[in-house]
């Protein structure tokens, strides 16, 4: 069972195991203060090398500096499987991988199983 464990100034997160999270981001990340917040406390209470479910269904607002920010000041991800939908969630998750070039895997994926499947994979 999933235990809800903090709420960051941009995601909720729950442990799903030893460096296995789910990061739920709210609607609005563009904040890049917000953003380098959100990864210190990570930091502070998993460490690093974290392998991320992240779910971006509910993001509506993502900036070009906020994902290359998420992208290129993020040391401690070591790989994120991405869940988008077929709104802008997935606009923003294609833009994320394809022109802020993240230095860790990742994938999209409509299936929060297949995800989590490939994530595990990844570790």
């Amino acid at each position: 069972m999933e235990k809800e464990l903090m709420i960051t100034p941009i995601a909720k997160l729950w442990q799903l195991g030893p460096k296995l999270l789910r990061v739920e981001y709210l609607p609005v990340v563009t904040e890049i203060e917000k953003i380098d917040a959100h990864f210190a406390l990570l930091t502070e209470h998993f460490g690093k090398e974290l392998y991320m479910l992240v779910d971006i269904r509910q993001v509506r607002s993502a900036n070009a500096k906020a994902r290359r920010h998420i992208a290129k000041n993020n040391d401690v991800t070591a790989a994120a499987a991405i869940i988008v939908n077929n709104g802008p969630s997935a606009i923003i998750g294609n833009f994320f991988l394809r022109f802020d070039g993240p230095p860790f895997p990742a994938k999209l994926f409509t299936q929060e199983e297949k995800a989590l499947n490939w994530l595990n994979k990844q570790n």
